[in-house]
């Protein structure tokens, strides 16, 4: 345990740099019912909560966070996190795409890449690293991770998308409808190391399972 404390120590003195134009958004502002507790309070590697962590990590990368919270948690995540960091959907009822659209209005004009990632679907640093560097080299205006052969998570999209990232439609099927219209848009980057696995944490044991295995592959 140590040894991953030592790490997250480090990933917290590494902050991206917004001049970079890669940049990513954490959608943070749902309740889950069956977790018994805020997702992105869940603790994660060295007791550091989920949302932290993934904060940390995609800077680590070389990506600019932005966490979408809603206002029920917005202070103590504003005080939390890195200094701008936090963005308010002061009504996340909405859907998912009303996350999206807050975090997306908050990106600087220079924004030439965009990672979009639940918190509940935290990945292992090896893989926002991938989608960092494959996004350096892309000719496609969307990158996503593959999972057996199917479309996984996180989703990168290019900062030319902006004005469609602002204006998805939950009942047009949200951010799966755009991937949908664009299929010849769409990189999909080839499954890496075998660790990389597709967690979505929405149970306890989904939860447990997924931590159990980021304290054996992060340690």
């Amino acid at each position: 345990m140590k040894t991953v404390i030592v790490r997250e120590a480090l990933i917290r003195n590494m902050p991206g740099d917004s001049s970079s134009g890669f940049h990513a958004i954490i959608l943070a502002s749902g309740r889950s019912s069956r977790m018994k507790c805020e997702k992105s309070r869940l603790p994660w590697l060295g007791g550091v909560p989920l949302l932290s962590w993934m904060v940390q990590a995609l800077s680590a990368a070389g990506w600019q966070a932005k966490a979408v919270v809603g206002p029920e948690s917005f202070s103590r995540w504003d005080a939390a996190l890195p200094a701008g960091c936090a963005v308010l959907n002061p009504d996340p009822s909405r859907g998912k795409t009303s996350s999206l659209a807050c975090g997306v209005e908050m990106l600087p004009p220079n924004a030439k890449w965009i990672l979009i990632s639940g918190v509940d679907q935290p990945r292992l640093l090896s893989l926002y690293h991938r989608l960092r560097d494959e996004a350096e080299r892309c000719s496609r205006q969307i990158i996503v991770p593959t999972h057996a052969g199917r479309r996984g998570h996180p989703v990168v999209l290019s900062g030319g998308l902006r004005d469609k990232l602002l204006n998805l439609d939950e009942h047009a099927h949200g951010l799966r409808g755009l991937l949908d219209a664009h299929p010849l848009e769409i990189y999909r980057l080839p499954e890496g190391d075998p660790e990389e696995r597709q967690w979505d944490l929405n149970t306890p044991d989904a939860y447990d399972e997924a931590l159990q295995h980021f304290q054996k592959n992060c340690g």
